[in-house]
């Protein structure tokens, strides 16, 4: 039906000659008022309005990192209003997205600062996680981080820029630190592929002039099967329908039975503190108030 019309408002266009003009708009109107569409879109000259702006896939390697966008209207520029009752339940079941609470897992990453000792370097990691929710504002039972340590690599362009670190460190380098921090001796994922986060709870502190908020996070974080309570202050920034989360806490890794590597008779090793950041993208379970939009990261 949909083609029918389109071909012959179109041949009718073409050949106006031989009608007056109140015919082929009459002709035309018909054929918008059943299809739905604009006049642009029935004689091919625009996109459908129904085809959906879909939120752009991230990579899931160690690249460029993009905040995740929910459904977009194109003419707006604004997250899409949904209108009936079905298409917000529609959009509550969306297979791509997490869970109310859940963590974007494609654009959420793991840093880790890494200081030195002596002669030592200073080091960046990058990791992902496995699995996540973060229930922001909720006093109790207010989620779990599950950290993939497998994932986790020594000294990125990506990871040195996040924690400041200037240079570059050559690929013969890289791999032995990476070895030596997945082996047995370190983070030993073999034996202890994850480690995890129990938040407890994440209270509201106050409100900063820009719209952010800060949180204080408290929680038991388990590696290596050793389990150690922290808390930690984080700060939200509602961003393009989502919490943008991002946070700091050190560890010891003498805390959690680790031996800080050193050689040369400890002329070169790496500092006992770890900093640990948490870049994180939060889908909110209810929604955000607007704020200017800002290019993707």
């Amino acid at each position: 039906m949909l083609a029918f019309l389109k071909r012959h408002c179109v041949s009718v266009k073409r050949h106006s000659v031989s009608l007056n003009r109140n015919s082929v708009t009459l002709l035309c109107l018909a054929a918008l008022s059943v299809t739905g569409m604009s006049a642009s879109e029935l004689l091919g000259f625009g996109p459908r309005t129904s085809d959906a702006v879909r939120r752009p896939s991230a990579s899931s390697g160690q690249g460029s990192v993009k905040s995740p966008d929910p459904k977009w209207n194109s003419k707006t520029d604004k997250p899409a209003s949904k209108t009936t009752v079905k298409e917000q339940a529609e959009e509550q079941n969306d297979p791509s997205l997490p869970s109310l609470g859940g963590i974007e897992l494609k654009t959420s990453r793991v840093y880790v600062f890494v200081g030195k000792t002596g002669l030592g370097h200073e080091h960046a990691i990058i990791g992902m996680l496995k699995s996540g929710e973060l229930h922001i504002g909720r006093e109790k039972d207010a989620g779990k981080l599950e950290f993939d340590m497998r994932s986790f690599i020594a000294d990125t362009p990506q990871a040195r820029q996040y924690v400041g670190l200037k240079g570059e460190t050559d690929r013969a380098t890289q791999q032995k630190v990476n070895n030596n921090m997945l082996g047995p001796d370190v983070l030993n994922v073999g034996s202890f592929p994850t480690a995890t986060f129990e938040v407890t709870s994440i209270k509201k502190q106050r409100e900063l002039k820009d719209g952010t908020v800060e949180y204080l996070l408290e929680g038991d974080f388990t590696l290596r099967g050793v389990a150690r309570k922290i808390r930690f202050t984080a700060t939200d920034e509602p961003k393009k329908g989502w919490h943008h989360l991002r946070g700091r806490f050190p560890i010891r890794q003498s805390d959690f039975g680790i031996t800080p590597f050193s050689t040369a008779l400890g002329t070169i090793g790496v500092a006992n503190e770890l900093t640990i950041f948490g870049d994180l993208w939060v889908r909110p379970e209810q929604p955000l108030a607007e704020k200017p939009e800002e290019p993707a990261r």
